[in-house]
C-alpha cells in the first residue's frame, strides 16, 4: 500500500502593519487543500496583535471555496465579540460574486481598495 500525500495549493500570506492596522494579504487560490492552514495561521496571529483593527485583502485571490467563507465569518465573529474592527478589501470580480452570493457584505464591511479600508478604520 502506498500512502500518497495530498498536494496542497500554495498560497502566499503576507502580514503588513500600516497606521496601527494589520493587513493580511492572500495571494492565489483558497481551496480545500490550504484553507485550514491559511486561516488557522491568521487566527493565531490575530491575538498576538497590539491593536484591534484588521483588513483582510482578498484582491489577489483567484478562487475561494465555502470553507474559506466559513473561516472569514468565524474570524469576523471572534474579533467583533472583542470590539475589534475588520474590513474585507477586494477588487476581484470573481471573489466579489462569491461573497455577494452569501451576503457577506451584510455583516462584514467591504471596500475595493486598501486605502478605502484604512480610511474607514482610521
Amino acid at each position: 500500500i502506498t500512502n500518497l500525500k495530498q498536494m496542497e495549493t500554495i498560497i502566499n500570506l503576507t502580514k503588513k502593519e500600516i497606521d496601527n492596522i494589520t493587513i493580511f494579504e492572500l495571494n492565489w487560490e483558497l481551496d480545500e487543500t490550504n484553507a485550514d492552514t491559511t486561516f488557522k495561521s491568521i487566527q493565531e496571529q490575530i491575538w498576538e496583535l497590539n491593536w484591534n483593527k484588521l483588513i483582510l485583502n482578498l484582491s489577489w485571490i483567484s478562487y475561494m471555496n465555502s470553507k474559506s467563507i466559513g473561516y472569514i465569518s468565524s474570524i469576523y465573529e471572534d474579533i467583533a465579540e472583542n470590539d475589534w474592527n475588520m474590513y474585507i478589501c477586494n477588487n476581484n470580480e470573481n471573489v466579489a460574486e462569491i461573497l455577494d452570493m452569501v451576503w457577506m457584505w451584510e455583516y462584514i464591511p467591504m471596500t475595493k481598495t486598501i486605502d478605502e479600508a484604512i480610511e474607514a478604520l482610521s
